[in-house]
């Protein structure tokens, strides 16, 4: 039972980051976990929303992202977190009006 609370807390405060920069006006939000979350093995936890470009250009001019390490008694934990930024639709170079 402790097990499946502390894997409740861990998404609960992972969608809690993804809700915040999704009512702040992003267009999408990545956030990965990484490390020994609540076993002796470490695993790797991804959570998205929205829309995120992740290749060329544009990947480096419409997002931004962030690395933290925090330092636990059982190991440390890696947060990576991505936010896809507002865009004008004139300067995208894939957005394609359908008519």
């Amino acid at each position: 039972m402790v097990a499946y609370r502390e894997v409740i807390r861990d998404t609960v405060a992972c969608y809690g980051v993804l809700r915040f920069f999704m009512e702040s006006g992003a267009k999408g939000c990545e956030v990965i976990v990484n490390g020994k979350l609540r076993a002796a093995r470490a695993k790797s936890m991804k959570f998205k929303d929205g829309y995120m470009v992740s290749s060329g250009q544009p990947t480096k001019e419409y997002t931004d992202s962030a690395v933290r390490h925090v330092l636990l008694r059982h190991g440390v934990l890696g947060i990576k977190v991505k936010a896809m930024l507002d865009w004008d639709p004139k300067d995208y170079p894939e957005m394609i009006p359908v008519a």
